[in-house]
C-alpha cells in the first residue's frame, strides 16, 4: 500500500513539475518572440505578458500570429492557438495571478502628443514616442531606464534643422560635421534598421532625438548593463529574436530588440549586417574617436569599445 502512495506522489510532484516548467511564448506576425507569463488578456482585444526578467509588454491581438505553451527548453506543448482571424482563445490557465486592470487598455502603443510626450503611462511599461519627422518608436522601461526599442530614422534635428545625407565615400571619411547614411546607400533598409549616424550628429549643439530623450553616454549604458547583471550576458537579453546570422538570435527578454544593422567605416566599406549591432555612446574617447556598445551574432556580450568618429552607426535615445 504504502508503495501505490508513494508512486501517486510522485506521479502529482512530476505534474506539477511539469505546469510549472511551461511557460508562455508569444509570436508575432513580425517574426518577433516573446517568452515569458501571460499576465492579463481582453478577449479579441489585447494581451500583457511579463518577461523572464520582469518587464510586462503588451500587444494587441491584429499583431499576434499564434501563442503556445513550452517548456523553458523550448519544446511545444499541445497548447497552441492560431490568430487567422485576429482572435485568440487561450486554452487553460494563463499565470493564475489576479488583475483588476480595465479592460478599456488594449493598446501596445500608447497615444503620442504633437510635443513628442507621452498623453498617458500604466504600469505595463511599454509606451512610444515620435520625432520630428512623425516617425513612431515602441519604447520599453528597462530598470528606471526607458529605450526606444528601434534605431533612429530621423533626418532631421529636433529643432527642424536637416541632417545631410552622404553617400560619397571620399566625403563620408573626411566629414566633421554631421551626416547620415543607408546601409549600402539602400533606403529599403530604413524601415527595419533605421540609419547609420556619424558621431558628429551627437556631439553637435543640436539634439538628434526627441525631445526629452538624449542619446545615452557611458554612465546611461553602465545603468543599463548593471541592471541586466553584467555584459557577459546582456548580449543575449537585448538581441532580436530574429535577423542575426547563423540563427544566432537573442531571446529579447527585456524588449530592447537590438538589431545586427551592421556599420559603415570611414573607409567607406558597409560590413556586418546580420552579424553586428554598434550603437554610439554620447561620450567621447580622444579628438578622433568616441565610444560604442556593439553585440556580435556569435555570443551574448554586451562590448564597449572605440571607433571612429567617421564611422556610420545606429543609435538607440534614452529618456532624459
Amino acid at each position: 500500500m504504502r508503495f501505490y502512495f508513494f508512486i501517486i506522489f510522485i506521479f502529482f510532484n512530476f505534474l506539477s513539475y511539469c505546469q510549472n516548467s511551461l511557460e508562455d511564448v508569444v509570436y508575432l506576425k513580425d517574426g518577433s518572440i516573446i517568452r515569458g507569463v501571460i499576465v492579463e488578456q481582453v478577449p479579441n482585444e489585447m494581451i500583457k505578458i511579463e518577461t523572464r526578467i520582469g518587464n510586462v509588454l503588451a500587444y494587441k491581438f491584429s499583431e499576434i500570429d499564434k501563442i503556445t505553451k513550452e517548456n523553458s527548453g523550448g519544446a511545444k506543448s499541445n497548447n497552441t492557438v492560431k490568430n487567422g482571424n485576429n482572435t485568440i482563445v487561450l486554452s487553460g490557465k494563463s499565470s493564475g495571478r489576479k488583475h483588476s486592470k480595465s479592460s478599456n487598455n488594449n493598446t501596445s502603443v500608447l497615444p503620442v502628443s504633437q510635443n513628442n510626450e507621452q498623453t498617458a503611462k500604466d504600469d505595463n511599461k511599454f509606451y512610444a514616442v515620435s520625432d520630428v519627422d512623425g516617425n513612431v518608436y515602441k519604447t520599453v522601461l528597462i530598470g528606471n531606464q526607458e529605450w526606444m526599442t528601434e534605431n533612429l530614422k530621423v533626418d532631421h534635428f529636433n529643432d527642424g534643422i536637416p541632417i545631410p545625407m552622404v553617400n560619397n565615400n571620399n566625403e563620408w571619411k573626411s566629414i566633421t560635421v554631421p551626416a547620415y547614411c543607408f546601409y549600402e546607400d539602400n533606403p529599403t533598409y530604413n524601415n527595419q534598421y533605421g540609419k547609420l549616424y556619424n558621431w558628429y550628429v551627437v556631439s553637435t549643439s543640436h539634439n538628434i532625438c526627441p525631445s526629452g530623450w538624449h542619446v545615452p553616454n557611458n554612465d546611461d549604458w553602465k545603468m543599463l548593463l548593471d541592471y541586466l547583471g553584467g555584459d557577459s550576458i546582456a548580449g543575449n537579453l537585448l538581441k532580436s529574436t530574429k535577423y542575426w546570422n547563423e540563427n544566432r538570435n537573442g531571446d529579447n527578454s527585456t524588449g530592447f530588440n537590438a538589431l545586427p544593422a551592421g556599420l559603415h567605416r570611414k573607409n567607406g566599406l558597409y560590413q556586418t549586417k546580420g552579424e553586428d549591432a554598434f550603437f554610439w555612446s554620447a561620450t567621447q574617447k580622444s579628438d578622433a574617436i568616441a565610444w560604442c556598445y556593439l553585440l556580435y551574432f556569435n555570443d551574448n556580450y554586451l562590448y564597449k569599445d572605440g571607433t571612429s568618429k567617421n564611422d556610420g552607426l545606429s543609435i538607440r535615445c534614452v529618456k532624459d
